[in-house]
């Protein structure tokens, strides 16, 4: 979690547009390039 909020205050634009693109900010903090990117989301893109 405090990944996410470092994040947010470092670039607090490219969350607004990431944001505005998907809609939604739940799957915000896992397309976005954050310290820790979630294992699922790659799991899923090269996993598969």
């Amino acid at each position: 979690v405090l990944g996410v909020s470092q994040f947010h205050q470092d670039e607090p634009e490219k969350e607004s547009q990431e944001e505005a693109d998907s809609g939604e900010t739940a799957p915000a903090p896992i397309r976005q390039p954050g310290p820790e990117p979630d294992p699922r989301d790659r799991t899923s893109g090269q996993g598969q």
